[in-house]
This record gives C-alpha cells, structure tokens and sequence, in this order.
C-alpha cells in the first residue's frame, strides 16, 4: 500500500500547513480493515449476501399476504400496513378485554349464558341461551354490549326454548 498523507491546517504565527504520514495505515487501522478478500471468501460473501436478500424478499412476501387490502407490493408499504395491523389488532384486543369484562358485569349467580359467535366477511352470528333466571335483565344488557362495541344489529330471533330458556339469534355487522 502507497503511504498516505493527511494534511491539516494549523493556525499559528509560524506554522501555515503540517503534514503527517503514515506509511502502513494497516497498523493503525488494523489489519483486518485495510485487507482485500480473496476471491474465494469475496465469491463466498457475494453468495451469502444473495441468499440474505432472497430470504428477506421472502420474508416481505410472506408478510404481505398475512396483511389484507395491500394495494402496493413495494417493501416500505408492506411495512407500514404490518404496522397499522398491528396497531389495529392491539386496539381490538384492548377491546376485547373491555368485553369480556362488561359479559363479567352480566352474570348473575355465576351463571353466563351460552354464546356462540361465528363471523364471515363483515358479519357476525351471534347465538345466546339464556336461562330463566338471566332473561328479564340480560336480553336488555346483551343488545346493549352489541351496541356498545361498535356492531350494528341487522336482525334478532327471539325463541322459547323448552319452559327454562331462551334462545337468541341476533345478526351483526361489522
């Protein structure tokens, strides 16, 4: 390696311009800095870093798909729809969480009704039974938590089932 100077300016009455050199900047350095790869470990990089990018492109891929209504394909929009999924996916637990303790706030004599929810696309079935001693208070308080998060109530069932409960069908958008 052809030594290498460093010039700096210096401001005193005596002195304009100092020149340092060093003539093997490897020992400064360090070795392992100013090196050149052979070809072998420069062909053996080249292919490591083929095969990082390749794995990250399928990983960009795979995480594309798990985002939906993705319109670009391009890795900064796939990034910032994983972030607002997730963001949404949080705030929906959060919510979650604030149900499963107002359904806490529902019961009477540790007893709950039977709930079943099924959901396509944008709808919800929902199937409650309720027993005897939950109907008066709970149909009121069940309609009400459905409102409460947000879902609109396209139809509701209302069925005697046997002399001891009820049985509701209630339809629910999104």
């Amino acid at each position: 390696m052809d030594d290498l100077a460093l010039i700096f300016s210096h401001h005193n009455n005596d002195e304009a311009n100092n020149t340092i050199s060093f003539s093997n900047i490897n020992n400064i350095i360090g070795a392992k800095f100013g090196e050149r790869r052979s070809g072998e470990q420069a062909l053996e990089h080249l292919l490591a870093e083929r095969k990082r990018r390749k794995r990250i492109s399928k990983l960009f891929v795979s995480l594309a798909s798990l985002i939906p209504g993705l319109n670009k394909m391009d890795k900064a929009s796939i990034l910032e729809g994983a972030a607002t999924l997730i963001r949404q996916l949080g705030e929906r637990a959060k919510e979650d969480d604030h149900h499963q303790s107002t359904i806490g706030m529902m019961t009477k004599n540790n007893l709950l009704p039977e709930v079943e929810i099924k959901s396509l696309e944008k709808e919800l079935l929902i199937t409650i039974l309720l027993y005897k001693n939950q109907q008066k208070r709970n149909i009121d308080e069940i309609l009400s938590v459905i409102q409460r998060l947000h879902l609109t109530i396209k139809t509701t069932n209302f069925m005697p089932f046997g002399t001891t409960s009820m049985h509701i069908t209630v339809i629910a958008q999104v």
